[in-house]
């Protein structure tokens, strides 16, 4: 593969998946009626993990995701606030002010597009560090 393809076949990508996390964040947005002001900080948290050496930290915040997503699925009723209370912690780390989840379901929702997000960002990280 010559050098040009190479840099076109990665910014197709690159393209993709950034048209790909901006429909999630609306997603979320819409879903859990974001302000103005919560979208902002969240994107700015996005933005700040792009980085080479965040991927690292994507890894751990996916696994732990998957973790609470599997623990809330799972668990027994008196493990489940508990489980809430972590999803709610961790969730105000990136996005300030954010509704407190006290329903299951909603938690497993938020959850999963959370995935989906730093998922994709991870991907960006990992197609802009590949050389």
């Amino acid at each position: 593969m010559n050098c040009t393809f190479k840099k076109e076949l990665k910014k197709g990508e690159k393209d993709k998946l950034i048209t790909e996390q901006k429909e999630l964040m609306v997603d979320f947005q819409k879903k859990f009626n974001l302000t103005s002001e919560q979208v902002e900080s969240f994107k700015q948290a996005v933005e700040r993990s792009k980085n080479e050496e965040s991927v690292h930290a994507l890894n751990g915040l996916i696994t732990l995701m998957e973790t609470l997503k599997e623990e809330l699925e799972s668990s027994n009723p008196a493990d489940q606030q508990t489980n809430l209370d972590f999803v709610n912690a961790t969730i105000h780390e990136y996005i300030p002010n954010f509704l407190t989840i006290t329903d299951v379901k909603k938690a497993i929702q938020v959850i999963d597009i959370q995935i989906q997000i730093w998922k994709n960002v991870k991907e960006q990280v990992a197609l802009k560090n590949y050389r």
